[in-house]
């Protein structure tokens, strides 16, 4: 039986694209998040097609403002490197036992303000140094996220969209889902997902 996924940080869009496909390809999943109410509503709906699937609360932020205020660099590093390095931690005991995957979605260099570009460095840092640091117990890849997700907040927004400027949610599901599935004897770190219209877009 496939082992246990665990998406973190779901919201609508790509998250539920992602964690609709792992359990479609079998795998229990877990999700984690911050709001009660949408990750049992969700949970259920996974249940309610057969999957399996748990939903637990789990929030690294505190809030913070101004301008290059330190806190906000804080509240952006505790969310992506100390909350990744959180979640792998809870799901060590099943990772090692059952040689499973955690992927790590970061960003193109060019996307986000300082606190968000310098802690999506130190969250591939990171998801670097667990996969060398673990090679022999369990997989660790990377996501580069090389432009916008086309997520329900921008497709269902006022203003119309150029849709090939943005990346297929269900595609991008797909592509990493491979991720989870590669061989043992060819794996990949490192995937660059970007939409076909971009092709200006650079891998790190």
């Amino acid at each position: 039986m496939p082992g246990t996924a665990i998406v973190a940080g779901v919201g609508p869009g790509f998250c539920e694209s992602f964690a609709r496909k792992l359990g479609r390809e079998g795998h229990p999943v877990a999700l984690f998040g911050r709001s009660v109410d949408y990750l049992e509503d969700f949970a259920a709906e996974l249940r309610a097609d057969g999957h399996e699937a748990l939903a637990h609360t789990a929030s690294t932020t505190t809030g913070s403002s101004g301008e290059l205020d330190p806190a906000r660099l804080e509240e952006m590093w505790c969310l992506y490197a100390y909350g990744g390095l959180l979640c792998v931690r809870e799901a060590l005991p099943d990772l090692r036992e059952h040689e499973g995957t955690v992927p790590f979605f970061g960003a193109h260099p060019d996307s986000g303000d300082y606190a968000f570009k310098s802690t999506k460095d130190a969250t591939r840092g990171l998801a670097r140094s667990l996969a060398e640091c673990h090679a022999d117990e369990f997989q660790v890849s990377h996501v580069v996220v090389a432009g916008g997700l086309l997520n329900p907040d921008v497709s269902d927004g006022e203003s119309e969209v150029e849709e090939a400027e943005y990346i297929d949610i269900e595609g991008a599901a797909e592509t990493c889902c491979h991720l989870v599935e590669q061989e043992p004897r060819a794996r990949s770190f490192e995937l660059d997902l970007h939409a076909h219209g971009r092709p200006d877009v650079q891998a790190l």
